[in-house]
């Protein structure tokens, strides 16, 4: 199976679209062949089914974060996440929750999982483009992305 590269967001909330605008551009760069390429509005644990039976998945994201600016990209594993002390409902259990809880039912899912987060700076206005700062962002975004594909189609040595 195809490594899994997923854009996630809502991309008629301004920055909340960055995940579904890379996944748009890694799509014009014809590299469907060589992974599985997803754009998704889904969130919480309707993520399991698209993570099932997975071995390497790149989640790509945007997200309001206190050390992150807007703009900013950061690449982080799963592990690097904490689960969330509190669930007020299933769309707001976080990626570390989910995957646990997946775990737990023996649901086949990869043993990590990266991220590509880019701060983000507007997620309230609804509007189909990204800002400024983040809209920039974008080719180095797609570069990130490439670069984890690349690495991730490397024979593991024994």
């Amino acid at each position: 199976m195809k490594p899994l590269i997923l854009g996630l967001g809502n991309d008629i909330l301004r920055d909340d679209g960055f995940g579904i605008h890379v996944i748009a551009k890694l799509k014009d760069a014809g590299i469907g062949d060589t992974a599985d390429l997803r754009a998704s509005c889904l969130a919480g644990f309707s993520l399991l089914d698209l993570l099932r039976e997975r071995k390497r998945v790149l989640i790509i994201d945007a997200g309001v974060l206190p050390d992150l600016q807007p703009g900013e990209l950061r690449m982080l594993r799963d592990t690097d996440l904490a689960c969330t002390a509190h669930l007020y409902s299933q769309h707001q259990a976080d990626l570390p929750t989910i995957l646990k809880f997946g775990r737990s039912l023996d649901i086949p899912l990869p043993d990590s999982v990266d991220l590509l987060i880019c701060g983000a700076g507007d997620v309230i206005t609804l509007s189909e483009s990204l800002s400024p700062e983040v809209e920039k962002t974008l080719p180095k975004a797609v570069s990130m992305a490439l670069e984890w594909l690349e690495h991730v189609a490397q024979p593991v040595s024994a």
